[in-house]
């Protein structure tokens, strides 16, 4: 079962998620804000990591910039989720380390093939280091 950690300031879309998700038989953990996602990263090591774009203060592209600054935290896909599809939005996400641009409203099954072939790509891509371990995560 993949661990994903689902980050949103949003109480009911994180209880929303979290049960699309269980269902698709993902193992969620949550966060409501960037600095706990970031925490949660590097003590819980998910396989992937669903990011609202939109949350106050650090919004999801700057934690997204700072997932993949940290060598504990680099090698997780990035999945940005916006109700906002606008082409700089996008652009922003992907530059910033985004593996893939979720738009809202999600359904649980399309939104675990992304996040599994996120996770499958992970795993056969070398870790950044160049090492070729996936250093426990799981990926």
């Amino acid at each position: 079962m993949s661990k994903l950690l689902v980050v949103d300031d949003s109480e009911e879309n994180l209880a929303l998620l979290r049960v699309l998700l269980a269902r698709e038989g993902f193992e969620v953990i949550t966060a409501r804000d960037g600095v706990a996602c970031l925490q949660r990263a590097v003590e819980d090591a998910p396989d992937a990591i669903l990011l609202d774009i939109m949350m106050p203060g650090m919004d999801g592209i700057e934690v997204c910039r700072h997932l993949k600054a940290n060598e504990d935290t680099e090698a997780i896909p990035v999945l940005m989720v916006s109700a906002h599809d606008e082409d700089e939005r996008i652009a922003a996400a992907l530059q910033a380390g985004a593996h893939a641009y979720v738009s809202t409203p999600v359904d649980g099954p399309s939104v675990a093939h992304r996040v599994r072939g996120a996770v499958k790509a992970a795993q056969r891509a070398p870790t950044p280091s160049g090492s070729g371990s996936n250093t426990g995560r799981g990926l």
